[in-house]
């Protein structure tokens, strides 16, 4: 999905700057494309713990410790992401029953497929970070 990002960004530029042509709906097709990247990108990388941590402090205090302090913040991102998953699929239902209003401006192309694909890749998201505080507890707990 990147590398069509890629090709094709690099093909309307060139297309637009030395033949005065330009492809036709571009921006739609990169936004929806880096829909479908994105929302799974995020969970590979929670799943890989791709994520920056920034541990001054926390590496300084006791695995106990520390793995408290992940189950609140494991908390507050299984929230927001469940949220997010929610809306999304709110919006993709709504979407998904317009008539007028479903689609996108230039190219027509229906709305609800990217939503759905949206809030498949955010409740990833949540399940994984609901594998990850269980994972939390049972340190915590652990003797």
């Amino acid at each position: 999905m990147l590398a069509i990002m890629m090709f094709i960004s690099t093909a309307d530029v060139i297309g637009r700057y030395f033949f005065t042509r330009p492809i036709t709906g571009v921006w739609e097709i990169v936004s929806y494309a880096f829909v479908i990247c994105g929302a799974f990108a995020l969970g590979y990388t929670q799943l890989v713990k791709g994520n920056i941590q920034i541990n001054l402090i926390s590496d300084r205090l006791k695995p106990k410790v520390q793995a408290g302090l992940f189950i609140f913040s494991y908390s507050l991102c299984i929230t927001s992401s469940a949220l997010i998953t929610w809306q999304g699929w709110m919006r993709m239902i709504e979407y998904a029953h317009k008539t007028v209003g479903g689609q996108t401006i230039t190219l027509g192309m229906t709305i609800w497929p990217f939503m759905l694909i949206f809030t498949l890749g955010f409740f990833w998201v949540t399940i994984i970070f609901a594998i990850d505080i269980y994972d939390c507890f049972l340190e915590v707990l652990k003797r």
